[in-house]
């Protein structure tokens, strides 16, 4: 592989710095890395491997490049461990393998946007129960400031994973508790059962995405 190569297939300039390379690198690592890919199929994951191991080297290739002092020769090609043109065996660095590199392709996530999406439709539901049968039923005031705050906190903490949203969808789910309990009726008690079920669900696949997008930034 050319640092030519390398450069294109991580959508960096030929001459760009460290700091460029590995920002680029991470940005690959998100949809290729093998350890990241929770629930793909075999398929999937022996192509997330064979993509890697060409990132991978082409951040070696420009690493060394931009590491080199400026006017070293070069001879346009490095040496054949890095070489990974399509239909060569390599040992991959993830899993000790022996991978057969072929034609890179785009490498789909795991199918977890239907789940985020059936969670969030029962989580709508939930609301809308909670909105006619809780606590404080047909009230606005508790739809604006409890219900859309607790449901967006959520779904954006589903989908970004990050941890402050995590810490204010619980203190909110803690406040819509302790309100259904104070004010208990039948159908209050209903509707936070129903709320709880997508809410952990949605904590769950938050979760997740947070461990990926630590591993990523731990690359």
């Amino acid at each position: 592989m050319t640092p030519a190569e390398a450069a294109l297939l991580l959508g960096v300039r030929s001459d760009a710095d460290a700091a460029e390379i590995m920002h680029a690198f991470r940005r690959s690592a998100r949809s290729s890395h093998p350890d990241l890919l929770v629930g793909a199929s075999r398929a999937e994951l022996t192509a997330a491997e064979e993509r890697f191991v060409r990132v991978s080297a082409a951040r070696d290739i420009l690493l060394k490049k931009a590491a080199a002092p400026a006017g070293t020769a070069s001879s346009g090609r490095e040496p054949p461990e890095t070489d990974l043109g399509p239909g060569q065996w390599f040992t991959s660095p993830s899993t000790g393998r022996r991978v057969f590199v072929a034609e890179p392709e785009p490498v789909p996530l795991p199918p977890s946007t239907w789940a985020l999406t059936a969670w969030v439709a029962l989580l709508g539901a939930a609301v809308a129960l909670s909105y006619f049968g809780g606590p404080l039923p047909r009230n606005p005031l508790d739809l604006v400031l409890r219900m859309i705050p607790l449901a967006t906190f959520a779904v954006v903490y589903a989908i970004t994973g990050r941890r402050p949203f995590l810490v204010l969808g619980v203190v909110w789910a803690a406040a819509t508790a302790v309100m259904t309990f104070a004010l208990a009726s039948f159908g209050s008690l209903l509707a936070l059962e129903i709320l709880l079920v997508p809410l952990l669900a949605l904590g769950v696949i938050g979760n997740r995405k947070r461990r990926r997008r630590e591993a990523v930034a731990g690359t």
